[in-house]
């Protein structure tokens, strides 16, 4: 059995060596017959210079298929010219596209930024169909764009318009219902093969052309009498989407063009978001009957500390401690991505004493102007027969209401005031707290701890905030924005909660321990639970969450 095993063994060997020294052999051959032929073609070169050299060899790859020596007529022909030459088209097509991408923020923009795997990033989100339904179905932004280019009839008329980030191609469809002679849709996401789809399905592609692309690489067959957007982001101008449609302008549009929305403008102000807290923070107090408030302070750590803005949506106008002011005014028509790229605002607020004080809110407005007065198309410039125009705005359900700029800020407390004089009639689209829900919310910037707020004057009803905002584009990715604010608060004390110890005038101490309530602090003290809460600027929902380790004043 062993010998047999052996002599097994040892043909095997024979042949794996047999094999190998025919593999070498083929090897050797090719490297003889492509060395000559380099020969050759170097000797070919030296007798006539002026001749164009040949194509560079191609590595060859040997599969030892046979046992016969591979000759080198019997190797696969190489690449003819014809595909050489397309090949290098293709390769020199891709580089003059990236160029011509680097060319265009080295030249054009003001800090000279090149985000390319940004701008996939952000193109590549906008091809989901679920970031979409968010846009299309807030039925406040929707029905402003709608009514807008409805009521727009006598812009559109006949009109060549384009349609930048087209998204799903709803607007375009809407202008070209409205009119337009000619619309051409513009999105650089994948979602422009949906938008064709949209318009085929409405017949609409006799006047609706989607092209997909960054618009400032695309070649249009004419310049264009309108351009629409919606280009908002978050804080209005997060995601930098405003400077395709600058490009728009100073390169795209006809002299006199018209620019929907064409104004826009952000505010701050000072916010109370009780609801925020309640709803992130304290709501850990009582999860069906357990007492899960040890996770209250991890909360806050993740929630406030971390120097993040939160979208939120403010329903109730009372949390909003002062009247806002105006951080940034554009004007579509002339504003520019330098003057855009920064924001620098002081800033001084009036809050009533003993208001709970949580950071600050942010929000805005954009404005479609010119717009008709009837659904015929007529442009008419009073409203009621008095020298007023017609103020538009959509209300929390999505529905136009018709009114004057004078009762709508009556109506909105002042809110979004208007920076520019109303000489047509004009729709308002705001995000302001009170207004109703939409996709954008509004920003807050807040505190690490909430704080109740108490003048240093005591004779003074109110405790001034101020403080410097600014606002700056990131210097490596343009679609991104720093904030930073100052704040100075003019205070007697400012109270985190029950941390009445800041106001130096307590005469004893009491620590709260695991498992205390209010009630119990208030026995411990020797107080009434009524005096405790008062002494300690406490209410009932603050007596919740009374602190491990905490010195709480007693009187």
């Amino acid at each position: 059995m062993t010998d047999d095993y052996s002599k097994l063994k040892s043909e095997i060997m024979d042949i794996v060596s047999e094999e190998f020294s025919k593999t070498k052999d083929d090897i050797l051959s090719v490297m003889i017959e492509n060395n000559k032929l380099k020969k050759q073609q170097a000797e070919l070169v030296i007798v006539n210079d002026s001749l164009p050299p040949p194509p560079t060899s191609s590595l060859i790859k040997i599969e030892h298929t046979t046992t016969t020596t591979t000759n080198i007529n019997d190797l696969p022909p190489p690449p003819s010219t014809e595909e050489e030459e397309q090949e290098e088209e293709e390769q020199q097509q891709q580089q003059y596209t990236q160029d011509e991408s680097d060319d265009y923020y080295k030249t054009v923009h003001p800090l000279g930024i090149q985000d390319t795997y940004e701008d996939e990033e952000y193109f590549s989100s906008y091809s989901k169909i679920s970031l979409h339904h968010e846009m299309v179905f807030d039925k406040r932004r929707t029905a402003a764009y709608y009514h807008a280019i409805s009521k727009s009839k006598n812009i559109f008329k006949d009109k060549v318009v384009l349609d930048v980030g087209c998204g799903t191609g709803i607007l375009s469809c809407f202008v070209a219902k409205a009119g337009a002679k000619k619309v051409y849709a513009v999105d650089a996401s994948d979602m422009a093969h949906r938008a064709e789809l949209i318009v085929e399905q409405n017949g609409l592609s006799d006047i609706v052309t989607v092209f997909k692309g960054k618009l400032e690489h695309i070649a249009f067959p004419e310049y264009v009498d309108v351009i629409v957007s919606e280009w908002q982001g978050s804080f209005l101008i997060f995601e930098s989407m405003i400077e395709s449609v600058i490009y728009a302008r100073d390169n795209l549009m006809k002299p006199g063009g018209i620019i929907l929305p064409s104004k826009a403008s952000i505010y701050l102000s000072p916010i109370n978001v009780e609801s925020f807290y309640d709803q992130y923070i304290n709501q850990w107090s009582n999860v069906f009957n357990l007492d899960m408030s040890p996770l209250i302070p991890f909360a806050q750590e993740e929630l406030l500390e971390e120097k993040t803005i939160r979208n939120y949506y403010v329903d109730n106008t009372d949390s909003v401690l002062d009247k806002p002011i105006i951080l940034r005014t554009i004007d579509l028509s002339t504003i520019t991505i330098e003057d855009l790229s920064k924001t620098v605002k002081n800033f001084e607020f009036k809050v009533p004493n003993g208001s709970k004080y949580h950071g600050f809110g942010a929000w805005f407005s954009v404005w479609f102007e010119n717009l008709d007065d009837d659904d015929n198309g007529n442009k008419k410039s009073q409203y009621d027969d008095n020298d007023q125009f017609v103020y538009y705005t959509i209300d929390r359900d999505g529905e136009l209401v018709k009114s004057t700029y004078q009762q709508y800020s009556i109506d909105s407390k002042g809110f979004t005031p208007m920076f520019f004089k109303q000489s047509s009639n004009v729709l308002e689209l705001s995000t302001a707290p009170g207004t109703g829900d939409q996709h954008w919310k509004q920003v807050l910037f807040l505190n690490s701890k909430e704080k109740i707020l108490q003048s240093s004057d005591k004779q003074d009803d109110t405790t001034s905030i101020k403080g410097t905002i600014r606002i700056l584009q990131n210097k490596d990715y343009r679609r991104h924005w720093w904030i930073e604010i100052l704040v100075f608060v003019l205070v007697l004390c400012v109270l985190s909660g029950s941390n009445a110890e800041e106001m130096g005038a307590c005469s004893s101490w009491h620590v709260a321990q695991q498992g205390y309530t209010c009630y119990d602090m208030a026995s411990s003290c020797r107080v009434t639970l009524d005096q405790f809460m008062r002494t300690n600027k406490l209410d009932s929902n603050a007596c919740k969450h009374v602190q491990i380790g905490r010195k709480y004043c007693c009187n």
